[in-house]
């Protein structure tokens, strides 16, 4: 009884889990810095570090989702016991223009409203005292002068 035991928890351990390694890079060889692996359908993940390497608990059969802004998205299986290269290719497509709206980004499409400059020679000489009545009058018709 005892040696049966023994053979049905070293079958179970065997099913555990399993530590994964790998390292992730761009098309040129490239270590890819941030990018998101996380094991399919769960919540367990990790992000690859400064050279692009990355460890990771899984289960025998798992499949790993990585991803990264600007390239394809994989789903590749885990592989333990050795060091898994992986190359993620670019995916121009994935990338809309980008606006920056002064504490956040949106895609360019969604931005309504006109856009304006107003350099800093515009501003130079205006008697004023605040930013706000340094700009007004200029944003809407650009070079307009008080």
């Amino acid at each position: 009884m005892l040696l049966f035991a023994c053979c049905v928890s070293s079958i179970a351990w065997g099913q555990g889990t399993n530590s994964v390694k790998g390292h992730i890079t761009d098309g040129n060889g490239e270590p890819l810095i941030g990018v998101s692996i996380l094991v399919k359908h769960t919540n367990n993940g990790t992000v690859s570090d400064l050279d692009g390497n990355f460890t990771l608990s899984v289960n025998p059969g798992d499949i790993l989702r990585v991803t990264y802004v600007g390239y394809a998205s994989q789903e590749i299986p885990a592989v333990s016991g050795k060091i898994m290269r992986i190359v993620l290719k670019e995916d121009t497509e994935l990338l809309d223009e980008v606006v920056v709206v002064g504490y956040g980004t949106q895609k360019k499409v969604n931005l309504t409203g006109a856009v304006s400059a107003v350099t800093s020679e515009d501003l130079m000489n205006k008697p004023v005292m605040s930013t706000a009545q340094a700009i007004a009058g200029l944003a809407p018709g650009g070079k307009d002068k008080i």
